[in-house]
């Protein structure tokens, strides 16, 4: 077993974007970070999973599960993850999404039950009540539509393969999401785990409510390409075709705000010529 290190993260699940972004700023927090690849460590495996999070007598873990169409293991994954994490009594911090809601014109704070209207929200919202199940202990942070900068995410590279290749991508311009920026997620979990108290649930997302389309349009513009391929489109419509989507979420980030912890806007990141 190796020796017990104070400030060491374990950074498990197939979010490398968020990963990565952790590992910058674990550094200005003086944390320790291993992150071992999917590849290596099979979360859906009970007895693996056990013993590399005692093995590792980690601080704390944290889960960034990537998105999936498997939402079983998505769920088996996580209640693994979290009772490995009770087993060996270190502190667990596992992403979501605020796709766990149907949409509604007033925000979601933490108080508020999932109530999914799409498949791969319900195999989120399965997979928060596994983690508490799991380990009471856990802390779950929701967040909305992350991307990046020096790095994109997935449904960036979606937007600029339809621009590159002209073929229409369609975006609901009633889906109403707060996009957060993958670094100011990271930093915002960093900072979790070193406070003494932590609640079972926290929304963590910039506090700007932007539709799908509007986000698609933008994201293609700032990276260099005429957003003629980025096609309306809307939750009614994407239902009727058998694609149920949520309508308006907003998340209430009152909480983590009072913690002093604060994502910003896309103009902030996108305007930064740094």
């Amino acid at each position: 077993m190796r020796p017990h290190r104070q400030k060491l993260l374990l950074v498990v699940g197939g979010d490398r974007l968020i990963a990565r972004q952790l590992m910058v700023a674990s550094e200005v927090g003086g944390w320790e970070i291993v992150a071992p690849p999917p590849t290596m460590l099979d979360l859906a495996d009970t007895t693996a999973t056990i013993d590399a999070v005692a093995g590792w007598r980690a601080t704390a873990v944290i889960h960034v599960p990537a998105a999936t169409t498997d939402g079983r293991r998505l769920v088996e994954t996580s209640r693994n993850v979290a009772a490995a994490a009770r087993r060996a009594r270190t502190r667990l911090v596992q992403l979501s999404t605020d796709e766990v809601f149907a949409g509604r014109t007033v925000p979601y704070d933490e108080t508020d039950a999932p109530d999914a209207v799409s498949p791969p929200g319900a195999w989120w919202a399965r997979a928060e009540a596994a983690v508490h199940a799991a380990d009471p202990q856990a802390t779950v942070v929701r967040t909305s539509v992350v991307y990046g900068t020096d790095e994109l995410s997935d449904l960036q590279r979606r937007i600029d393969r339809a621009c590159r290749t002209g073929r229409d991508a369609s975006f609901c311009t009633d889906e109403i999401r707060c996009p957060t920026h993958a670094a100011d997620v990271a930093e915002a979990v960093i900072r979790l785990i070193g406070w003494r108290t932590r609640p079972a649930t926290l929304n963590v997302a910039a506090p700007e409510a932007v539709s799908l389309f509007e986000f698609a349009r933008t994201m293609a513009v700032w990276m260099g390409h005429d957003p003629v391929a980025i096609r309306p489109t809307s939750v009614a419509l994407m239902a009727a075709a058998g694609q149920p989507r949520s309508g308006r979420v907003v998340l209430d980030v009152s909480a983590a705000q009072r913690r002093r912890l604060r994502c910003r806007l896309m103009s902030e990141w996108l305007d930064d010529p740094g």
